[in-house]
């Protein structure tokens, strides 16, 4: 093939049976033209310059001809002439997205069926370990039924055989591809995954849904500003409605494993446009999907979990598998680890702390440089669980992480927490049962109907807002102490016993990160709880879909009183917030100061 410049096709002429109607489109590697052969009008995509860019062609071939699926541009056929490569694909007849919208002006039903489209199609390019890389408007055609289909692989990358045994998300990419508008923060620093696709989509997603902010948010340039702007956020305006709020949100966090993988966008979307089921407050599957949400691992009910797995969701698992629980940025000084010899470890001022969850449930503690290894930090906690190196399995959320990049790459910060697993999972997913001696549904609670209005309860000597509005899933705490005296006297009462402890509630997005705290002094380290449900419920509680409907989850807490062990802390808003800095992972019955024992969920309004 010559290194040539393909000179345009004139309309009504005839390249290999198929007859130019006209010109659709042109880029920097091909144009695209509309064309007719036995009555039947298709794509047809021809390549210039063939000689500098045929693996990118190749690759693109590839993605569409293992890609067939109702949201991705049909592939037909290929051929060649002296020149170059042509590629036939279906014709869709609106054109790109971007063009139907501001043309038919679709009412909010037929928007949010493109957006279920191309969730749908994103998740299955991933399923087939294939990274589209450029999701945007101009790459979403729409055809004659109103289907939105993904086109223009040119950038994709698939996993080749030798990374094979890893999954999508495992595979790192260094070369920046994509556009601007819609790129991943990570995507400019050259190690990304296919993640950025989502972020893409997120972007792609406010576009769909109103005009207005599609250009508020292009002109922002959001991940850009995430990779130069440190501490900077986006905030999804409200008008896109708080369902699709919420998930963009989420799609659009700068750490790529705090978004959810293509699967689950499309499942949530799917639920979200199915009726709501009826709203069963009691059930395991409704609470183990809210605890999925908070811990961002996969955690079934009793008995529902692989018969092969060993790892349990325990009592005192509901605030170290939040993140973070380590509230201090660690002391340089004092950053050598006793665990391990000090030629393993090279510390600096970035050393963080991390915790983790071993194979039978034991916790830990660790110090660590963010510039280490995975290598060497599986090393460290092979020292500490005692069990052998090679035989590990790291997990950060539900991410399986990689020896060869360093902790900081990975996105692993002060007070994440790492899960170790002794069996090799090679879907990269975490799967976690609720032990069956988490609950004691004999205690359970129905506030939904209560509304306790002006009256006052007293719990080790503060005020006591009862969860009104809220069910609550008791946990299994009596005789798990020494004694049970911190829970009070039995009964419903307005008043304190001696020795009981106060209540307080914690919702999975409590860190100083985003409490606006003024001065945390003495405290090296802990969870921060308030007396206020209504706070956590504004701010912090976790919200997620099931079944058709949005809930909030967040936990119900005793704390100690005693002096050191519950600490006031001061902000810039008229709250009050706790910290409770005993906190011990490593101690056998792990949480001291602060001790759940409810589980708290409740129907918010979509």
């Amino acid at each position: 093939m010559g290194n040539i410049e393909s000179r345009p096709l004139a309309k009504n002429e005839i390249v290999n049976g198929y007859e130019i109607v006209g010109r659709i489109g042109t880029g920097s590697f091909a144009d695209v033209y509309k064309a007719v052969k036995s009555s039947k009008t298709v794509a047809l995509k021809r390549f210039k310059k063939m000689t500098l860019h045929v693996p990118d062609v190749l690759v693109e071939i590839e993605s569409l001809k293992i890609a067939a699926h109702r949201n991705v541009v049909q592939y037909l056929e290929r051929f060649a002439d002296e020149n170059t490569i042509y590629v036939v694909m279906e014709y869709c007849d609106f054109g790109h997205i971007e063009e139907y919208i501001l043309s038919q002006k679709p009412n909010i039903k037929v928007r949010m069926g493109f957006i279920q489209d191309i969730a749908s199609g994103i998740a299955h390019l991933h399923g087939l370990k294939i990274s589209h890389r450029d999701v945007k408007p101009a790459n979403i055609l729409v055809d004659s039924r109103c289907v939105a289909k993904l086109a223009d692989f040119g950038l994709a990358k698939i996993l080749s055989k030798t990374e094979g045994m890893k999954s999508l998300e495992e595979m790192y990419m260094e070369s920046m591809a994509g556009t601007y508008v819609y790129m991943a923060p990570e995507v400019p620093k050259g190690h990304y995954n296919a993640q950025a696709d989502i972020f893409s989509m997120g972007i792609v997603f406010c576009g769909i849904l109103d005009e207005e902010v599609k250009e508020s948010i292009e002109k922002e340039l959001v991940g850009l500003k995430m990779h130069m702007v440190e501490g900077y956020t986006y905030t999804v305006p409200a008008k896109v409605g708080a369902f699709m709020q919420r998930l963009i949100t989420q799609m659009l966090q700068e750490d790529y494993h705090l978004r959810p993988k293509a699967q689950e966008i499309s499942k949530k979307l799917m639920q979200h446009g199915q009726k709501p089921k009826d709203v069963n407050l009691k059930s395991f599957k409704l609470l183990a999907a809210g605890m999925s949400a908070c811990l961002g691992v996969e955690v079934r009910p009793p008995g529902e979990a692989p018969s092969s797995s060993q790892l349990k969701i325990k009592l005192n698992d509901l605030f170290h598998l939040t993140k973070p629980v380590v509230l201090n940025e660690s002391n340089p000084q004092s950053s050598k680890s006793k665990a391990v010899d000090e030629t393993m470890i090279v510390h600096d001022v970035s050393d963080i702390d991390i915790l983790f969850r071993s194979v039978g449930g034991s916790t830990g503690k660790a110090k660590i440089s963010k510039k280490a290894s995975l290598l060497e930090m599986r090393r460290l906690v092979a020292s500490q669980t005692k069990l052998p190196v090679d035989s590990l399995e790291l997990y950060y959320r539900s991410w399986r992480v990689d020896d060869d990049q360093s902790i900081d790459k990975q996105g692993i910060s002060q007070g994440a927490v790492i899960h170790v697993h002794s069996v090799k999972n090679d879907k990269g997913t975490v799967h976690y049962e609720m032990d069956n001696d988490l609950l004691d549904p004999s205690f359970n609670f129905d506030f939904t109907e209560i509304d306790d209005g002006d009256k006052e309860f007293i719990r080790g000597g503060h005020q006591y807002q009862r969860p009104c509005g809220w069910f609550r899933h008791a946990l299994k705490v009596k005789g798990q102490h020494s004694d049970d005296i911190w829970l009070g006297g039995p009964g419903i009462r307005t008043h304190s016993t001696a020795g009981e402890w106060p209540v307080s509630y914690h919702g999975s997005k409590m860190t100083r990160d985003n409490i606006p705290i003024q001065s945390c002094a003495g405290s090296a380290g802990g969870i921060i709880t308030t007396p206020s449900l209504q706070t956590v419920a504004e701010k912090y509680a976790e919200e997620f879909e099931f079944e058709g409907n949005t809930y909030q989850i967040a936990l119900q807490n005793r704390i100690n009183p005693d002096p050191g062990h519950m600490l006031n802390i001061s902000g810039d808003e008229a709250a009050d917030y706790w910290l409770s800095p005993k906190e011990d992972p490593s101690h056998p019955t792990n949480v001291h100061d602060v001790r759940p024992y409810g589980i708290l969920i409740r129907k918010i309004n979509n």
